[in-house]
């Protein structure tokens, strides 16, 4: 069996099958397999874009969305693992693994399936030793933080693997490779490997005319699936940190490599078959290359939901989705999708057209227009500029000079005296309502009072302050009495 294992894909599926078909026409050879090693990129749209822990120029959508819309299929059986680089609210809907697209397989966390007789394992993500004990307390919409811890390896998933007892043929990880690169040019990224598999008696008979050769199949793990169901009650939702059982003092069971007997029940849970089903199902809509967003800040990250896959195999195994647990313990709403997925006559014959009028049918109602948050957003942009030519101009802050008002005389009707901090306390305007409204009369200054809300910018000068009169009301002179005048005014006959 020739299995193709390529470095990190960065989403560029197109050009590592393009390589791969051309291997094949120069050597005629077939590859049955492929698997990608980490930071696959399975983004289905824009919103899937945004939790990918990347900065945002270098956010782009490559070419998965075309195999997960139906436009292209992957021409040869895919595997992957997750690395730091991911869809992460994609991948998080399928934490024991599934399909992505058709003819592309996750394989979860950690996970391990049978391929015509051999055994694959894998675990995703990359170690950090800050949140390798915690639990998965991760689900979308994520914060900076989160949108890093969620694709960092647990503990579980470790502890998980260990149960295994016979040896895997081929294990994946992202974290230590260096055999192979990125797909970016004069990089090593793909070395094909034949591996002999148990069918290759099949094929021999089937070459003599005895029998049909069987294709390439996936298959579970049946070890694999008991380890999931006897090391449930395991599983952590919490962001503090835990700890697997082991040798000690306490009775509890911390090997959970299973007995035959454990096996048979989850055997027969499967109804002795343990084909992989191929039933994947769209959940959201793709990308359409006909959107345009000028900034991808404005797009905003999906809510999480519940994966039609995840949920039928975890109800068959009796095992708990993290997702949902995590969902559930935070008082989060399980969220369901209600994306209607297009007929696949009517889908194949939009995808055979190329003209823009095909490309505004896909975006009707059955489809999920995933850039109508932003068109929204312009819209209400839009009514708040045109409001704000509308309303009344704010004039721009004032120096302190300005803004401070004249001192003002204010007689009252008992004493003559004034106290002229309270006229000051009483005058402080308010910047932000400053109007140019019309100066008020000479008249009314002494009835006016000097806690209005809106004060006269010409009256606002402190440099050269008026002096305020009054014909019939003259203003009244402070005098100042100096101290001791008795003695400088005394007659001294002496």
């Amino acid at each position: 069996m020739k299995i193709a294992i390529e470095g990190c894909a960065h989403g560029e599926l197109e050009k590592i099958y393009d390589l791969i078909g051309s291997i094949q026409a120069e050597q005629n050879i077939t590859v049955d397999l492929l698997i990608c090693c980490g930071d696959f990129q399975s983004t289905r749209n824009l919103q899937d874009l945004q939790c990918m822990a990347v900065p945002q120029k270098h956010l782009d959508m490559c070419s998965f969305y075309k195999y997960y819309s139906g436009e292209k299929k992957a021409p040869i059986l895919t595997l992957f693992i997750g690395g730091n680089h991911e869809a992460s609210n994609y991948l998080q809907e399928l934490p024991y693994g599934g399909w992505v697209a058709p003819n592309i397989y996750y394989l979860g966390y950690a996970g391990v399936v049978d391929c015509n007789g051999i055994r694959i394992g894998g675990i995703s993500g990359i170690f950090k030793g800050h949140d390798f004990l915690k639990g998965r307390f991760e689900f979308p919409p994520y914060d900076e933080a989160s949108k890093r811890s969620v694709y960092h390896q647990r503990q579980i998933d470790v502890f998980r693997l260990k149960q295994l007892t016979p040896t895997v043929d081929v294990m994946l990880s992202h974290d230590w490779p260096r055999a192979l690169d990125k797909c970016l040019p004069k990089r090593r990224f793909l070395q094909i490997l034949d591996i002999p598999t148990e069918s290759e008696n099949d094929e021999k008979k089937a070459q003599d005319g005895n029998d049909v050769p069987s294709s390439v199949r996936l298959k579970y793990d049946l070890e694999w699936l008991t380890v999931l169901n006897l090391t449930n009650h395991l599983i952590s939702i919490r962001s503090s940190n835990g700890y697997m059982p082991g040798e000690g003092g306490s009775d509890e069971r911390f090997n959970f490599t299973p007995s035959e007997e454990e096996k048979a029940k989850v055997l027969e849970r499967f109804n002795n078959d343990l084909t992989i089903p191929d039933n994947f199902v769209r959940i959201v809509g793709s990308y359409q290359p006909d959107e345009h967003v000028m900034d991808m800040r404005s797009v905003e990250q999906p809510q999480a939901f519940l994966n039609p896959q995840t949920t039928s195999f975890c109800d068959k195994l009796n095992i708990d989705d993290p997702l949902q647990l995590a969902m559930l313990m935070t008082g989060n709403k399980l969220n369901t999708s209600t994306y209607v997925d297009p007929q696949p006559e009517q889908n194949t014959k939009e995808k055979q057209q190329s003209t823009k009028e095909h490309q505004s049918r896909l975006s009707n109602a059955d489809e999920l227009d995933v850039d109508e948050d932003e068109e929204h957003d312009a819209e209400d942009r839009k009514e708040e500029t045109e409001a704000g030519e509308n309303s009344p101009k704010v004039q721009p802050k004032l120096s302190l000079s300005s803004v401070l008002p004249q001192p003002k005389w204010r007689p009252q009707p008992d004493t003559q005296d004034s106290d002229l901090s309270t006229t000051l306390n009483d005058s402080t305007p308010n910047c932000s309502v400053v109007s140019n409204a019309t100066p008020p009369k000479i008249d009314d200054i002494s009835t006016s009072t000097l806690s209005e809300s809106v004060l006269a910018v010409d009256d606002l000068n402190l440099s050269s302050p008026r002096q305020q009169t009054d014909l019939a009301n003259p203003t009244p002179v402070k005098k100042f009495k100096r101290r001791n005048e008795t003695i400088y005014t005394k007659d001294d006959s002496d």
